[in-house]
């Protein structure tokens, strides 16, 4: 049993290393532009393939390493009552979007949400990118980063250090970085709705909720970029 355990420790600080630290240095402008294509279509594909490189890497981890079951990520079977919580989730996420805002545009102060949807480069690649890459890019916001920062980080410290306070913000930290290249004012939001992200998986310990509430967020986000797209 301690070999068991001292394998488990071992590999998950491994893992550990690889999403709080290695990925969170990626994701910053200066490094992943300098590593990734400069063509704005191929690049932001590449970001996707990216995530799922990691989400890859940490299943070969929990298999491989710890030899653990990916259950253990806490993906649980949908139900009506987790559909439920998720949308609840997702609604109390999009009510604080929605007031940051607002206030921020009374201020004067153009968002790097609205910043997102007038961004020119979506002008040059046409709308059938955005269709198609925004669809992917809902499923690896909803469900890699998920999986990445909840359901292993956060999953993975609470075992490790069995410290809820822990467990909550050194995640959270590693998830409002990595947005850093979305513009300062988005962070604010990140952190809000990151914080009730790992408030909800740390209540419930079920990711399905999570991802069922990021999707609902990200998708109202394409929607409206959709909207003006098209419109």
């Amino acid at each position: 049993m301690s070999i068991v355990n001292n394998r488990f420790r071992k590999t998950s600080y491994l893992g550990l290393f690889i999403v709080l630290v290695l990925t969170t240095i990626f994701w910053f402008p200066s490094v992943y532009k300098s590593v990734l294509s400069d063509d704005f279509e191929v690049r932001n594909y590449q970001m996707q393939c990216v995530d799922w490189l990691v989400v890859l890497m940490i299943l070969c981890l929990i298999k491989f390493g710890e030899r653990s079951k990916f259950k253990s990520l806490n993906i649980k079977k949908p139900t009506l009552e987790y559909l439920g919580i998720g949308l609840g989730l997702g609604g109390f996420s999009m009510l604080y979007i929605l007031v940051h805002r607002i206030v921020l545009n009374q201020l004067g102060i153009t968002t790097s949400f609205e910043q997102q949807i007038e961004n020119p480069n979506l002008g040059l690649v046409g709308p059938e990118f955005v269709f198609t890459y925004g669809i992917l890019s809902l499923i690896t916001a909803g469900i890699a980063e998920e999986i990445i920062y909840r359901g292993y980080a956060t999953e993975r410290l609470m075992k490790l250090k069995g410290s809820y306070w822990i467990a909550f913000i050194v995640p959270l930290i590693a998830f409002v970085l990595m947005h850093y290249r979305t513009g300062i004012d988005h962070l604010f939001i990140v952190l809000a709705v990151g914080s009730l992200m790992q408030f909800y998986y740390l209540k419930f310990r079920n990711l399905t909720i999570n991802i069922i509430g990021h999707l609902f967020i990200d998708l109202m986000a394409y929607t409206a970029i959709l909207y003006k797209t098209f419109n």
